[in-house]
């Protein structure tokens, strides 16, 4: 298949692999953005007991951010206008964004 850019497109990109996201969240409590499959977006974190975790990022009626993990009580279903307000409440969850490189 031949991929062509389009002007004010990006082109879409694999998904991170499960050894790509080993190397690039070593720590747990480190996040990332990537999407999924069908090129949905998704919050990737380490957890507490090492696990790589996906979390979709769902929009509501409004177009408001959300996620839903209910072990974070001050982040469930809670509404963002923007990406950078949920970024600054993981990080006030103690959790530390990395780059995704591989993109």
């Amino acid at each position: 298949m031949l991929e062509v850019e389009i002007p004010g497109k990006r082109p879409k990109t694999p998904s991170l692999t499960e050894s790509q996201l080993e190397q690039t969240l070593p720590e747990t409590g480190q996040f990332l953005f990537d999407k999924d499959l069908q090129h949905w977006p998704e919050l990737i974190h380490r957890s507490s007991s090492q696990e790589i975790l996906r979390t979709p990022l769902q929009t509501d009626a409004e177009g408001k951010l959300y996620i839903e993990r209910p072990n974070w009580e001050h982040i469930h279903q809670k509404r963002y206008s923007q990406l950078d307000n949920l970024i600054n409440d993981l990080k006030a969850h103690g959790m530390k964004m990395v780059r995704n490189n591989h993109h």
